[in-house]
């Protein structure tokens, strides 16, 4: 294995370089995929520790290493929520509340039987890392079901993804999605070889590795991507996700922009199914649908048609006072106010000027 110590080291490096970039540019919408490439970084650095043979670092990061690997789908569920702006169920975050649990019932398990610690040793170190076993299991059981619920998890994003409507360039929605995908492959192959009675050190470290170079340059691209250009990119999903009534979906979609004029100075549900000709039960039942508020459906409706104006260009002949007015804003900080909770991040004119 320690022919394998300096390519494990070169991805800890990158792996903490990407971690110290994105901090320092830091963004509440990507906390979860910062999650997700520590994560990698823990499982790396377990692995550098098995191929340098040090059994000290091995009784720190062994509990810790496999409890983890159960998050990472977690992590994606957070990161997809917060991009697509769904309303995810806060259950999934139960998951990363159980970490510490598992994580002691491991120890628990190396501690109170130290001829199961040795013989699970003896196989990390001889590279067989499907073959140890916990007292709660056996890690080909628990990364069998773990990867295939992953898996099935990312071929759900792929295709939420995939049905949602992009102004811009897809990949910044799509790519850790498959990079979940070639992940959780390479583990289930890693049973497969097990299986046949091969080692799965060597496969596993490349999978690992490969998708730590990936992840490490998609956070670094997208932590480098322009504000205003991430700003004019938000998809349609951002703000409604895909309706049954094709409708009241083509309506907001793709409106009359003197409609809107009219709507925003007096935005009442009646005056709403008025203009759109769209009856209010029809409306009741999409809000239903969407899980809005009536004041939380009105300020999407107005920022989706803010970042219209501004992305083209508003503000050269314009203030950010007219715009609040125009619309239907009281005044500009409840403007601000309805931006921020839209978008998760302050409005900042200089972007769109």
């Amino acid at each position: 294995m320690n022919s394998d110590v300096s390519g494990v080291l070169v991805m800890l490096l990158l792996l903490t370089a990407t971690l110290a970039y994105g901090l320092l540019r830091f963004k509440w919408k990507f906390v979860w995929l910062y999650a997700y490439v520590a994560i990698l970084w823990i499982i790396n650095f377990y692995l550098f520790a098995v191929g340098l043979g040090s059994r000290d670092l091995m009784q720190v990061l062994y509990p810790l290493c496999f409890p983890l690997l159960v998050a990472l789908p977690t992590c994606l569920e957070q990161y997809s929520n917060a991009l697509f702006k769904n309303k995810g169920d806060s259950v999934v975050k139960y998951v990363l509340y159980l970490m510490p649990v598992y994580s002691a019932a491991c120890t628990y398990g190396i501690m109170a039987d130290s001829a199961l610690y040795e013989k699970n040793l003896a196989h990390l170190f001889a590279g067989e890392f499907i073959k140890i076993n916990h007292i709660i299991g056996t890690m080909t059981g628990a990364l069998t079901l773990g990867t295939i619920f992953s898996l099935l998890h990312a071929v759900y994003l792929i295709r939420t993804g995939r049905s949602a409507r992009f102004s811009g360039p897809s990949y910044i929605y799509m790519g850790l999605p498959w990079l979940q995908v070639i992940l959780m492959g390479g583990g289930l192959l890693a049973i497969v070889v097990n299986a046949l009675g091969l080692k799965s050190a060597q496969f596993s470290f490349f999978v690992v590795s490969s998708v730590s170079v990936a992840l490490g340059v998609y956070v670094v691209l997208i932590s480098r991507y322009d504000e205003r250009m991430l700003t004019s990119i938000i998809s349609n999903a951002m703000f409604f996700a895909p309706s049954k009534n094709n409708v009241i979906e083509g309506f907001l979609l793709d409106p009359d922009v003197k409609v809107l004029s009219v709507l925003f100075q007096e935005f009442t549900k009646q005056n709403l199914a008025e203009i759109s000709l769209i009856s209010c039960s029809d409306w009741d039942t999409f809000f239903t649908e969407q899980r809005f508020s009536w004041p939380e459906f009105k300020n999407r409706v107005r920022i989706r048609y803010a970042l219209q104006e501004l992305n083209s260009g508003y503000l050269a002949t314009k203030t950010v006072e007219s715009l609040s007015l125009e619309l239907g804003f009281k005044s500009r900080k409840s403007f601000y106010t309805a931006f921020e909770a839209v978008t998760e991040k302050s409005f900042r004119g200089e972007v769109y000027r």
